[in-house]
């Protein structure tokens, strides 16, 4: 019998209910994670992003720039790692929409996440709430 830590199930599934509607992901990230690739989710093989945005619930205040990028990680060898949804300005509290640039699917898995990279002095506060919609295809 596999170990159940290091057997076959250890890894977080790509999220899909199977049912033809948008879906999301969503997570929380603060000011502690400077400069990490903060893992949002998983898209299933041939998802699309439709959308989504962050919700700034607290103000970053980092010395100089509060940027946020959200885009694929590295999953699979996928040819589209690392390309990027958004980035803007954590700065001030509010809501913003995710840019979309040449968003295509994908016939793997990939996995979504957020990187706060500030610059000047450190932040010492700042929370955001990613949200990242897709669909599946038809099927």
């Amino acid at each position: 019998m596999p170990n159940p830590v290091t057997g076959l199930n250890n890894q977080v599934p790509a999220r899909d209910f199977g049912y033809e509607s948008v879906q999301y992901l969503r997570r929380n990230i603060g000011f502690g994670v400077q400069a990490t690739a903060i893992e949002v989710g998983k898209l299933p093989p041939g998802a699309i992003v439709v959308g989504g945005g962050i919700l700034v619930k607290t103000a970053f205040n980092a010395g100089s720039t509060n940027p946020v990028a959200v885009g694929f990680g590295i999953w699979g060898g996928d040819a589209a790692a690392n390309s990027s949804y958004y980035g803007s300005s954590a700065g001030a509290a509010g809501f913003t929409a995710i840019t979309l640039t040449a968003v295509q699917p994908s016939t793997m898995e990939r996995q979504v996440t957020v990187t706060y990279t500030p610059t000047g002095t450190a932040a010492s506060a700042g929370e955001a709430e990613v949200i990242v919609t897709f669909v599946t295809p038809k099927g």
